[in-house]
């Protein structure tokens, strides 16, 4: 951890797809969900040193197709670092689960840009 905190990634293990027809940007008209699949999620190449982790997320893309959508939002939040007390020479704050990851604040940003353009890239093509 970071000694100006980090974030905690909570990852969901479904995802939910579904069409777009008839979904308005009111919020009205809500879109359906077809279907809840599994996510595959690899969190990988952590550095301490530059700060930094990989997270690969795998969704099924044999039903992806113009008009229809996917879902996944992961719970992000901060945590604040805490000073190790004399008996430990670790920050205080623990994961409260198994699929759950931390990493520094500062990169909470450039985990966004490179989430959204991997998706972009992946999809959009």
């Amino acid at each position: 951890m970071h000694s100006s905190g980090g974030i905690n990634i909570a990852f969901p293990k479904k995802y939910n797809v579904g069409a777009t027809a008839g979904a308005d940007a009111t919020g009205e008209t809500m879109m359906d969900i077809e279907a809840t699949k599994d996510v595959k999620i690899h969190v990988h190449g952590a550095n301490k040193a530059g700060q930094y982790v990989y997270i690969d997320y795998l969704f099924e893309t044999a039903g992806f197709k113009a008009g229809s959508y996917f879902m996944y939002d992961p719970d992000v939040t901060e945590v604040k670092y805490t000073p190790p007390d004399d008996s430990s020479t670790s920050p205080s704050s623990s994961l409260e689960s198994d699929s759950a990851a931390t990493m520094p604040a500062s990169t909470s940003f450039a985990f966004a840009v490179a989430l959204v353009g991997a998706f972009a890239t992946a999809f959009l093509g």
